[in-house]
This record gives structure tokens, C-alpha cells and sequence, in this order.
């Protein structure tokens, strides 16, 4: 490697190295700011909440590293034009794309690698980060709750909630719809109210306050009865449990399929939907009297797309027959 290149190259490697970990550490305390309320003090060991943490550092690199390279190669460059390096280079013969191609070589190498971190790294550990948060929501309510919209506590309890206090537990403008006594379903409007767990942390008691309730009288629905409290305990047995770590998980959305992955679900789709087609269209044209408007339905759906099947046979499967050892 010539001296030239060993010096731009060290000229961009400490401002990236710099500027990576200080945008990286911004936006992670950022995220800590937000979530370490809901993590901390709810019975969850510490393992669990150094892996939430440093499962959600790689969607974090994915924002930050582009923006570290566009950081390091303004300053280093904009440092040698500033001290007049660039112009003692020129004087000395040397030219400009000479010092440039050290740094698009390596931002070449970058990308690749970058390809490889949101293809392959980061959908697997949006996979782990999903699995995890749902295993700390099932050990404590309060973080299944989402505000403004209907949450399932069970298949027959189900709780709005305007805001929600993760510090207190406290909960303010609740609804709540009780299904568990089948036709005498009942509805409770409270003001406010708190999470409260029994002496085993396994019951979950809601402490309501200022409300009433609704519900209909021996399954009639012409007889409605309205009750007034100032507080009212709602217990649900078995809902809270100690943190367990979920085995494994088949399911995965986009954020946690790589692209092969996403490129098989669609040709499977595309099967299914042109099955479908065809049997619209037979079962369309026998039902149609003759002399009637001919069917239309949408176009074909291609069995494939290009860069995903150029990518993951052609590029991906290259690589894997040269590395991998033949079949005996």
C-alpha cells in the first residue's frame, strides 16, 4: 500500500470511528431516555435488559453509519483543503483522483458490508428484538398497553386507555369491556385508575376511580343498569407471570425477512394468486350468459422479479458454490 494511501485513509478512519460513536450514542440514550422507565424496576432480570438494548443497536448503526461517513469525509477533506495539503499535493504532481481513489474504494467496501448488515444482520436481530418485547410484555401489563387504541388483555377483557404512566402503573381516561359473563357483557368508565398485583404477583387487580358501569340485566338487551362508584376493583386472575424467554418463533414480518426470504414469499404469492386467476376466470365464464360483456380481470402477476432472483440465485448462490464444499 503506498504511503499516499495509507495517509488518506488514516485521515478518514479516526473521524468516522469518532463521529459513528457519537451519533450512535446520541440516538441510543435518546431510545434509552424512553424505554429504560419501562425496562427498569419491573422484575426483569438484567440480562434481559442488556439484550434488549444491544439488540437494538443495529437498527440504530443502519441510521447513523451513512451519516459518520458523510461527517468523516467533510472534515478530513475539508481539514487538508483548510491547511493547504491538497494544494501542496497538486504542486507535487499529484492528482486529484489519486486522492480520491483510496476513498471511493473504500466506501465501495462499506457498501457491500452495509448490503450484507441490512440483508442479513439487522433482520435477524429485529426477529430476536420483536420475540423479546413481546416476552417482556407477557410478564408485565403495563407494556402490552398502547394508549388510543383497544388492547386484548384476554380473549374476553379488553382495556382502552387515553394515557398510561409507566412509573406509577397509573392509567387516566380508562373504558373497559368485560366480556366474561357472555350475554352480561359490561362496560366501565373510569376516570383514572392503577395496576395493583396480589401477594403471589400473579392476579392483576385494577384499582378504578370516578365511574360508572353498564351492563345488561339477566342477558336482556331492552334493561340497561348504570352503577356510579368512586372505586371499584376489577381483578383478573393468572394475567401476570416472571419473564420467559420464548424458545423460538417462526413468524416474521418485513422488518425481520432478507430479501431471499421476501423474493420466496412473493414467487409462492405469485403461484397462489395465478391459480386464483385462472379459476375466477373458468368459474367467471361459466357463469356468464353468452352474448354478455367479456370478463376482465387484473394482469398476471410476474412468477419472479429481476434484482431479487439476480440477487439471491445468481449473486448469493455464486458465492455460495465457490465457498461451501461440493456434494460428494
Amino acid at each position: 500500500m503506498k504511503l499516499l494511501t495509507r495517509y488518506v485513509i488514516r485521515e478518514h478512519a479516526g473521524p468516522l470511528v469518532f463521529a459513528l460513536s457519537a451519533l450512535t450514542s446520541l440516538l441510543m440514550l435518546q431510545y434509552v431516555a424512553r424505554q429504560l422507565a419501562n425496562l427498569a424496576g419491573k422484575g426483569l432480570p438484567w440480562s434481559a435488559i442488556g439484550k434488549f438494548f444491544v439488540l437494538s443497536l443495529p437498527f440504530t448503526i443502519a441510521m447513523t453509519l451513512p451519516m459518520a461517513v458523510l461527517v468523516a469525509t467533510l472534515y478530513a477533506f475539508g481539514r487538508m483543503a483548510a491547511e493547504h495539503e491538497i494544494t501542496a499535493f497538486k504542486a507535487s504532481g499529484v492528482r486529484v483522483r489519486s486522492l480520491m481513489a483510496p476513498v471511493l474504494v473504500c466506501a465501495l467496501l462499506l457498501s457491500l458490508f452495509m448490503v450484507w448488515f441490512n440483508d442479513q444482520l439487522l433482520p435477524r436481530t429485529n426477529h430476536a428484538l420483536r420475540i423479546l418485547n413481546n416476552d417482556i410484555a407477557k410478564t408485565k401489563p403495563t407494556l402490552a398497553l398502547k394508549e388510543q387504541v383497544m388492547n386484548p388483555i384476554t380473549d374476553q377483557f379488553f382495556m382502552r386507555v387515553a394515557r398510561v404512566d409507566a412509573r406509577t402503573n397509573r392509567m387516566y381516561d380508562v373504558t373497559i369491556y368485560d366480556l366474561r359473563k357472555g350475554p352480561e357483557r359490561q362496560t366501565i368508565y373510569a376516570d383514572s385508575g392503577v395496576f395493583l398485583l396480589d401477594a403471589k404477583g400473579e392476579d392483576l387487580q385494577l384499582q378504578l376511580m370516578d365511574g360508572h358501569a353498564q351492563e345488561f340485566v339477566r342477558a336482556d338487551p331492552r334493561r340497561l343498569q348504570r352503577s356510579f362508584f368512586r372505586t371499584q376493583t376489577v381483578q383478573l386472575r393468572g394475567i401476570i407471570r416472571q419473564f420467559e424467554a420464548t424458545a423460538e418463533d417462526n413468524y416474521r414480518g418485513d422488518r425481520e425477512q432478507t430479501v431471499c426470504q421476501m423474493h420466496r414469499t412473493y414467487m409462492e404469492n405469485a403461484r397462489e394468486f395465478t391459480r386464483l386467476r385462472n379459476a375466477y376466470i373458468d368459474q367467471a365464464s361459466r357463469a356468464a350468459s353468452k352474448g354478455s360483456k367479456t370478463l376482465t380481470v387484473s394482469r398476471d402477476r410476474p412468477p419472479k422479479e429481476v434484482l431479487s432472483t439476480f440477487y439471491c440465485e445468481t449473486l448469493l448462490g455464486g458465492f455460495s458454490t465457490m465457498l461451501l464444499p461440493k456434494k460428494a
